[in-house]
């Protein structure tokens, strides 16, 4: 008969070993699908924008996305960011969210949005 160790090492030495294979299929799982190494197809047109100062600026602006391709075994959501780039004398370089979205599916996720407001308000002091 085993006694209390012998059986806590063989049911330790199991679980490590079923952890391990299902570790290492991950892995090889990953590396055939190309995990990570996805480019979507991006277009964003501006249809209109605005100079204003010391005011909202709003913008209306057309979103073309296909992220399904970023959809795999592993990938729950995607979260979908639109920054604004750019420069001037004071500060130098600035970025700013005009608008963001989080997919959850691979249903939803071919966006195609037509003359959408930003949901974060562009301001330069």
């Amino acid at each position: 008969m085993y006694n209390l160790q012998q059986r806590a090492n063989n049911l330790f030495s199991f679980a490590v070993t079923v952890i391990g294979t299902v570790l290492g299929l991950v892995a090889l799982i990953s590396a055939i699908t190309g995990y990570g190494s996805t480019d979507p197809n991006l277009q964003v047109d501006t249809n209109n924008i605005k100079i204003v100062t010391r005011r909202y600026g709003p913008e209306d602006t057309d979103y073309r996305n296909n992220f399904t391709p970023m959809f795999n075994w592993n990938t729950k959501q995607v979260f979908v960011t639109v920054v604004a780039d750019y420069q001037n004398k004071q500060f130098g370089r600035n970025r700013v969210v005009l608008w963001d979205k989080i997919i959850t599916s691979k249903e939803k996720a071919h966006l195609k949005l037509r003359n959408v407001r930003n949901k974060y308000a562009l301001i330069d002091i």
